[in-house]
């Protein structure tokens, strides 16, 4: 009998796929907080300790005190596969998901006013001009962007990609979303983060103006499939997911925060807790989310007073 581990919480499309059966395929790779989990299909799915916080496709597991994965001994290329939906074997590890809870994203709170996003918008930008990591493309959030290489590259693409994004032009979104995927170092390169959180806000955000959705998700996926083949998998993954607005725990507590909230605070906490993720990959994700936050809330002046949908 091998050691077993207790599942703690479990997101809607890791339970979704268990369900379906035949879950079973090789540990991907192996940090000391994710281990990343390489179906037959070609999917990825997560184990995160829960200092990680959940996401849709994760499983969260508890490991004694001062453990990781690596410590524990997760390898790569290690097998794995599921007994019913109740246990998860990876090589002579068991865990127990019989008692794992169900998280979902769960409903966003009551709108807010226009106002008041632009208020949120501003306290965001502050907050990572001032703390954000300086390599990074937290500075698009400046008043006078800083003269970087990464900075240069994101901004003579975003303005062709928002009016393809404004006008419908799936290729224009294409095509920008091609120019942006793989920029950058890191294991999730910047250009990657910062479209992940460009997508996340923008679907989040076309909610809560109260945009006609179905174009906005039309034009993500044209950057999910300019990302297919063209950037490593863990990266392609969180594109992919963020493309429909099923975002991280800590992702969706943000945009919750910003398009809904009126609490500083909780807002100021919650962009902390982005900035807080890898090196430069905070930074990044918030630059995106606040730069499709200030494209919506340019297009909603538009909107009015052309009184004319967008993105249709």
């Amino acid at each position: 009998m091998g050691l077993m581990l207790r599942g703690v919480s479990l997101g809607e499309a890791f339970r979704h796929r268990l369900k379906q059966g035949s879950f079973t395929g090789t540990v991907h790779s192996v940090f000391h907080r994710v281990c990343n989990l390489f179906t037959m299909e070609g999917e990825l799915y997560s184990l995160a300790l829960p200092e990680v916080g959940n996401s849709p496709n994760s499983l969260l597991v508890a490991l004694p005190p001062g453990e990781d994965f690596i410590s524990w001994g997760f390898v790569q290329n290690g097998k794995f596969m599921a007994i019913g939906t109740s246990t998860l074997l990876i090589d002579d590890y068991f865990i127990d998901l019989s008692k794992a809870g169900l998280w979902t994203l769960g409903d966003m709170d009551c709108p807010v006013s226009r106002h008041q996003i632009l208020k949120n918008l501003m306290i965001l930008k502050k907050q990572v001009v001032r703390d954000g990591f300086p390599e990074g493309l937290g500075g698009l959030l400046a008043d006078k962007p800083p003269d970087s290489y990464l900075i240069k590259a994101v901004l003579k693409v975003l303005i062709p990609l928002t009016e393809a994004i404004r006008s419908g032009d799936q290729v224009g979104v294409y095509r920008g979303g091609r120019s942006l995927i793989g920029l950058g170092p890191g294991l999730t390169p910047s250009g990657d983060d910062f479209l992940s959180g460009f997508m996340s806000s923008l679907y989040c955000g076309a909610k809560a103006l109260g945009f006609e959705t179905t174009g906005v998700w039309r034009c993500n996926q044209e950057i999910v499939r300019a990302a297919k083949g063209r950037t490593n998998l863990i990266s392609y993954t969180q594109i992919l997911y963020a493309s429909q607005g099923q975002t991280p725990e800590h992702i969706h507590a943000l945009l919750n925060a910003l398009y809904y909230g009126e609490d500083d605070e909780q807002l100021i906490k919650a962009v902390k807790r982005v900035l807080g993720m890898g090196s430069t990959s905070g930074s990044d994700l918030l630059a995106g989310i606040g730069m499709a936050m200030e494209f919506l809330l340019t297009q909603d002046t538009l909107y009015q007073e052309r009184s004319a949908q967008i993105w249709l």
